[in-house]
């Protein structure tokens, strides 16, 4: 199945994983690859989501988290 990886304005890859792949096995597949920090925030389909199953077509959309003040 086919899925679309974004992060930031510039980076955009278009993937072809198994079926049953998670956002977390995004992350360790393709993490580096795209630069994401180690605190992102995970939007599938705009949607905010957790370590969910993935379906074609996805698109997931990882954002830097902002930084909390003590």
């Amino acid at each position: 199945m086919r899925i679309t990886l974004r992060y930031g304005v510039t980076k955009l890859e278009n993937v072809e994983v198994s079926e049953g792949t998670t956002v977390n096995d995004i992350i360790d597949d393709f993490g580096a690859a795209l630069g994401l920090p180690e605190s992102v925030d995970i939007l599938i389909n705009g949607v905010s989501a957790g370590d969910r199953a993935l379906l074609d077509g996805d698109t997931v959309t990882f954002e830097k988290k902002a930084c909390a003040k003590a």
